[in-house]
């Protein structure tokens, strides 16, 4: 056997050997090579009708020569991954091209992908939408749909999307304009619908709107005559004044203000509502403007003369008491001072109720029965009938004859004693009763806050500045109930 040709044998075997193992390590490595999706951002359009894109996107197990980008018969270029993201500069936005990306890795060209873009168009200026207008049509079973137009130019082909409360609605064609309807909608009086539409390339071209609140009830808003009730002055000269009003088709909430002030807003539910302290100095004339908190055109206002702490009606260490409670009807003891009242006596009001006018001689006087469910917070307003603006109130917190534990009761005007009373958020409770009681503390929303057992004295402190109820139940079934007002803590 001739040796030479042994050798050169020998040779093409290893020769074949080695390309077959380097190709097994390429084709090795090629399935593991991965190249993510696309992510193409077209920057704006430059005065020459011009664009780049920035393209970024996620790799794996790639060559290290990196890798190339081609599209629409140009290559782009060589780019190392670490260089990422890349910018492709000065692409032509005629409105005809139809921009596609691929990005193949240049050490496994079988490696790669792809994204569009889609057409450009920067001849006529940059896109815009203006002029948004969003009409309601008629309610119907308390639903609403809307009518939809706007205008444009330099738009995209793809079309645009519609949004509402930042929620996509739809994908539209320019051509689709104006919407007819769009909707249904609930005009439930309280939802502020926001609309807004941009272009489905451009995002930055877009235009928004808001509609509403719009009432689909029984009628419009209307917030009725404000009835005002001046409090006792306090140390310092100052003065509550209590609002309450009737209302029908409102929101949940309303807001006062009035003198260049803005007292806050309230829940209709928590009426009538305590403003101030207001200063007494027998000059300074209030007024007090009540608006719905969404429906800013229904509103009503009042004005009252000046105050002076000095000499003015008051009817301070106003007091109810529920003096007995059987199957759910009770009584109500009510008693006031009285400082400089009318001639013509007084008048109680309360929950939307007339019970009565009465003579400042018949105090404490006795109400009822009444009845009770268990869930309705009861107040009472005694009002000079000479002098109408001058009062004072308070609040039972709901209760049933049971919650009381009322049997026969017998009257006892003093269970406690409380002060200081307004507060700055410190108030210590005193029993005069000589027995345990029970005293329970609720917020102006009628949610209990805090209670506790009183023996001797019970000093309550950090309390935020508010309005607060207090009940005292004593074992026999007597009940007494009061305000707390505290201004700061």
């Amino acid at each position: 056997m001739n040796l030479s040709v042994l050798s050169q044998n020998g040779k093409i075997l290893s020769l074949i050997f080695l390309l077959s193992f380097i190709f097994g390590m390429n084709t090795s490595l090629l399935s593991q090579c991965a190249i993510g999706d696309i992510e193409v951002i077209p920057t704006p359009c430059d005065e020459l009708g011009f664009f780049d894109v920035f393209l970024d996107f996620d790799y794996e197990d790639t060559g290290n020569e990196g890798f190339t980008v081609e599209g629409n018969g140009v290559t782009y270029g060589n780019f190392e991954y670490s260089a990422l993201p890349i910018v492709i500069n000065d692409l032509e936005g005629d409105g005809i091209t139809f921009y596609e990306f691929v990005v193949r890795d240049i050490q496994f060209p079988d490696c790669s992908n792809f994204a569009e873009l889609g057409i450009i168009e920067c001849f006529g200026g940059p896109c815009n939408i203006w002029d948004l207008i969003v009409d309601d049509h008629p309610c119907e079973e308390g639903m609403f749909n809307v009518y939809i137009d706007f205008e444009y130019e330099n738009v995209s082909d793809t079309g645009f999307a519609l949004y509402v409360n930042y929620d996509l609605y739809g994908t539209y064609a320019y051509d689709d304009l104006p919407l007819e309807s769009v909707g249904p909608f609930a005009g439930d009086g309280t939802t502020v619908y926001h609309f807004y539409v941009t272009d489905l390339v451009y995002d930055d071209c877009l235009e928004d709107a808001n509609l509403g609140p719009i009432n689909c009830g029984s009628g419009d808003c209307v917030i009725g005559d404000i009835d005002v009730t001046i409090l006792p002055c306090n140390e310092e000269n100052e003065f509550m004044v209590l609002l309450d009003f009737e209302y029908a088709n409102t929101s949940d909430e309303f807001t006062v203000q009035g003198n260049g002030v803005f007292y806050g807003t309230f829940l209709y539910a928590n009426l009538p509502v305590e403003i101030g302290p207001l200063l007494g100095d027998g000059v300074t004339a209030y007024e007090f403007g009540v608006s719905d908190a969404v429906y800013d055109d229904c509103s009503n206002f009042t004005v009252i003369d000046p105050v002076s702490c000095e000499g003015e009606t008051a009817f301070p260490n106003f007091t109810t008491e529920v003096i007995s409670c059987e199957n759910e009807m009770y009584e109500l003891q009510l008693n006031f001072e009285v400082s400089n009242g009318g001639s013509q006596g007084f008048k109680i009001i309360g929950n939307g109720q007339d019970y009565g006018s009465y003579d400042y001689s018949q105090l404490p006087l006795s109400i009822g029965p009444l009845p009770t469910d268990g869930e309705t917070p009861y107040h009472f307003i005694a009002k000079d009938k000479e002098f109408l603006n001058f009062g004072n109130w308070n609040k039972l917190i709901p209760f049933t004859c049971e919650s009381l534990g009322m049997g026969e009761p017998e009257i006892n005007h003093e269970i406690v004693k409380v002060y200081p009373n307004p507060s700055f958020g410190t108030v210590t409770f005193i029993n005069l009763y000589g027995q345990d009681v029970s005293v329970y503390i609720y917020n102006s929303a009628g949610a209990e806050t805090v209670s506790f057992t009183l023996t001797d004295q019970y000093r309550l402190s950090d309390l935020h500045a508010g309005i607060y109820y207090y009940r005292v139940v004593s074992e026999p079934g007597i009940f007494t109930a009061g305000k707390l007002i505290v201004t700061g803590y």
